[in-house]
């Protein structure tokens, strides 16, 4: 199961996904349609951040399920920012994000590799 919490980094609330080592894309459309609920009742926006840190592989499907997460993209929850993603979710966004012609959300995807670099970005861009 995919965890969503509300955590605070660099002194804003963000959601947070919580991938764990073996999950499945039923798991995250479940996670990704509570938070859609949410933002949508909000006037703010908030960080999203996939923590794939302790996810294994990527289920089968992942180009597909990539263009659904850019398609389905709310708002206000900006940046999306991935943590612990490899070359290959970097590459399935990318390609994704072409394929919908959308590079304004494209730009909008930051990888690093850690959460205090999630917070390091953060702070910089307040």
């Amino acid at each position: 199961m995919i965890e969503v919490s509300w955590i605070t980094v660099a002194r804003q609330d963000a959601i947070l996904f919580s991938f764990p080592p073996i999950w499945s894309w039923k798991n995250f459309h479940q996670a990704q349609q509570k938070v859609l609920t949410m933002l949508e009742y909000s006037t703010t926006k908030f960080p999203i951040i996939f923590d794939f840190r302790h996810a294994n592989d990527l289920p089968p499907g992942m180009i597909k399920e990539m263009r659904d997460i850019i398609e389905a993209w709310h708002p206000n929850g900006s940046p999306l920012m991935v943590v612990g993603g490899d070359k290959i979710i970097e590459n399935a966004f990318n390609v994704a994000a072409r394929m919908l012609n959308e590079s304004q959300r494209l730009s909008d995807i930051i990888f690093v590799d850690s959460l205090s670099h999630a917070e390091n970005f953060l702070q910089a861009r307040a």
